[in-house]
Formats: structure tokens, C-alpha cells, sequence
């Protein structure tokens, strides 16, 4: 009798002490870094149908503080997020469409880096919100120079937690600067947590 309950104990110990490193892992500082499929929603006026063209990628990072409250599995996450991708020629000619330079750009290069780094948080380890600023580059037609188009944006999106890795959906809204029409950027990736 004394052992069953010796080794009961054990495996109560064991299971509450694993749980509290589990809730003390999930406080602190948080780094996440993975890839992830883009696809940029056309223009209004063209129409809503899918366009395989406006398919593309990019590299997602997250790092920031995560804090639990009362020994929840919820918690809230104040993060710093950037992304660096590559436009290809049909989603370079639809931003560019929409911008300042929307006559000077040559579109025969097949990889037209980005980024964007935005503030914001995930609150209770679900919910996106952020925002800030990005950049796409391209080449101007009259000299073949490598220029940039300036323009803020705001990210709303769902963050599936699985342990090592997070699913992250999230919706970009490329506007204002050198930007005449908004853009929305959809985007699906996972993130490997360090």
C-alpha cells in the first residue's frame, strides 16, 4: 500500500511540477521565424477572381515578450513583426498600378524584393493586431535604377499555437505615402519558435 501511494505521489510531483515549467516556458522573451505563401487580392475595379500570378512568398519573424496571468494557458504578447519577400512581375505591375509610378517601371525582372516591420501584439496567443511601415523595390524604366515605393501598413490575423511551431493567417493592408489605392496582401506561413 505504501508503495501506490509512493508512486502516486511521484506521478502527482511529476505532472504538476512538468505543467509549471509548461506555464514558466510560455512567460518571457519569444523569438518565431519561418515562411509563408502570399497572395495579393487585385484591384476592385478588376474584378474579385482568383489570379494565380499574384502568388508569391515570404519570410516571417516575430520577437517580442510573452506573459501569462494566473497560471493560464492564455496569454498576451507584445511583438515587434518583419517580413522580407519577393514580388513577382503580375503583383509588382498591381502595386505599381496603384502608386506614383505607375508609368516608369520596368517589369521584366522576376524577383522584386519587400519588407515591412510593424508594432503590435497577439492577444491571448490568438489574435493579431500591428502595424507600421514597408518598402517594395523595383527598377525605373527611363534609367534601369533600383528605386523603392514607400507605404504604411496594418496587419490583422489568426496565430494558431501548437507548441514548437505557430500557424499564423494574417491580412496586410498596403496604404497611404507613395500608395494612391489601397492593397491587401493575404498571407499563410508557419513559425518555428527559438
Amino acid at each position: 500500500m505504501k508503495q501506490i501511494l509512493f508512486i502516486s505521489i511521484s506521478i502527482l510531483v511529476i505532472c504538476l511540477s512538468g505543467k509549471a515549467q509548461d506555464k514558466k516556458r510560455d512567460s518571457g522573451i519569444i523569438f518565431l521565424l519561418g515562411p509563408s505563401g502570399t497572395y495579393q487580392i487585385p484591384a476592385i475595379d478588376e474584378g474579385s477572381d482568383y489570379n494565380e500570378n499574384l502568388l508569391s512568398w515570404q519570410i516571417d519573424s516575430q520577437l517580442g515578450f510573452i506573459s501569462t496571468r494566473n497560471q493560464t494557458n492564455r496569454g498576451n504578447m507584445l511583438m515587434a513583426f518583419g517580413n522580407v519577400g519577393a514580388a513577382n512581375n503580375a503583383m509588382l505591375q498591381e502595386i505599381m498600378q496603384s502608386s506614383i509610378y505607375a508609368e516608369k517601371v520596368t517589369a521584366d525582372r522576376s524577383f522584386n524584393p519587400y519588407y515591412s516591420i510593424e508594432g503590435g501584439m497577439i492577444i491571448f496567443k490568438l489574435l493579431r493586431i500591428s502595424g507600421g511601415a514597408g518598402r517594395q523595390y523595383f527598377t525605373l524604366a527611363e534609367d534601369e535604377t533600383l528605386s523603392c515605393l514607400k507605404y504604411f501598413t496594418g496587419t490583422a490575423g489568426l496565430n494558431f499555437d501548437f507548441g514548437a511551431v505557430n500557424l499564423g493567417i494574417n491580412a496586410t493592408m498596403l496604404t497611404g505615402r507613395e500608395l494612391e489605392q489601397s492593397l491587401i496582401r493575404l498571407n499563410m506561413g508557419f513559425l518555428v519558435k527559438f
